[in-house]
């Protein structure tokens, strides 16, 4: 994606403004992976699932400073502490496509995930979900 044109001068708002004016309704603007449990992530099968997608519904409405509008990333550890019957899967033995290895709970992230995604080891819930509600206006 090329960046937008700024005038000379401009803040260094400007970009993010300029940015965010290049974002339609309907822009794709993350794909949401996970896996069930550390265990479908362990052996040769292992596959990430997409269970989701963030859509633009909208042009994009830039938010004030300090705005309470966030994404929070959600620790894995987290769920360990929800499912200790996970506890004997974290320790088994995990292999990226690229070769990298660990095991389940030590290597298992962003880029194990990555490499899952790149060699098309992934299942696609939302496309075996009914269409969505109808989208009601942000205000």
């Amino acid at each position: 994606v090329a960046s937008p044109p700024l005038p000379d001068g401009a803040p260094n708002t400007a970009f993010v403004d300029a940015l965010l004016a290049t974002i339609a309704p309907e822009t794709i603007l993350y794909d949401i992976y996970a896996a069930a449990s550390p265990d479908a992530v362990a052996g040769k099968d292992a596959r990430v699932e997409r269970i989701g997608r963030v859509v633009a519904t909208s042009v994009a409405i830039p938010s004030p400073a300090g705005s309470p509008i966030v994404f929070r990333h959600q620790a894995k550890e987290d769920d360990y502490a929800l499912r200790p019957e996970w506890a004997a899967d974290l320790k088994k033995k995990v292999v990226s496509p690229d070769g990298s290895a660990g095991t389940a709970g030590k290597n298992v992230g962003s880029k194990f995930f990555d490499s899952l995604i790149d060699a098309g080891r992934v299942v696609d819930r939302d496309s075996m979900r009914p269409a969505p509600l109808e989208r009601q206006p942000f205000e």
